[in-house]
């Protein structure tokens, strides 16, 4: 099982706060993708807008009970004004692409961000093992609907493999960006800088 958590140490360790963030993009609404509990009743990220796949509402938040962390955390954020439910693929910034992936969930976002003729797609839950870059027919437990999710992973197989785009799966423990190649095997990426 993957380590996460680190995002608010490596805010810290770049200098910024959760104040400056303005923006955070959801992939989808599992637990373990919803962020931090809402500190007295403020949001996480006090000024950031955030955006989520509109189907998961219905499907993952409605369902769970008035006092789960994760639907206090997101009703926090809408009480704020800060929640926006997305739609379809939605460029919410100059070259960083909401598409809608759904199979995961309903709702379940892939964010593809190109910039300087290079492009990285965070890929969330769209892939929840190496394996499935050799088989993607292997399907994984919380996947809402397990056709659609395998028949999401395949496009998204198809539209990387044996290209320069570095991929971000979720939950890879020590694999956090790398290449597809052809032959559908992770090749790692050292270092991705902004230029």
């Amino acid at each position: 099982m993957g380590a996460g958590g680190g995002l608010p140490i490596a805010l810290a360790e770049a200098g910024c706060s959760p104040a400056d963030v303005d923006t955070v993009l959801l992939t989808h609404l599992h637990s373990d993708h919803v962020g931090w509990p809402a500190p007295q009743g403020k949001p996480y990220f006090p000024n950031a807008t955030v955006l989520y796949g509109a189907q998961d509402w219905a499907a993952l938040v409605e369902p769970v009970g008035r006092h789960d962390w994760t639907r206090i955390g997101l009703e926090t954020v809408r009480s704020h004004g800060h929640l926006r439910a997305l739609n379809g693929d939605v460029e919410i910034a100059p070259g960083v692409i909401e598409r809608h992936a759904p199979g995961h969930t309903p709702g379940h976002y892939v964010v593809d961000i190109t910039a300087d003729d290079r492009r990285v797609v965070l890929l969330g839950d769209v892939l929840h093992t190496p394996a499935q870059l050799v088989d993607s027919n292997i399907r994984f437990i919380s996947d809402s609907d397990p056709s659609l999710a395998m028949l999401t992973r395949q496009q998204w197989l198809r539209q990387v493999a044996g290209t320069d785009t570095i991929v971000a799966p979720a939950h890879f423990p020590g694999m956090q960006f790398f290449r597809v190649t052809a032959e559908r095997a992770a090749e790692p990426v050292e270092a991705v800088t902004a230029g």
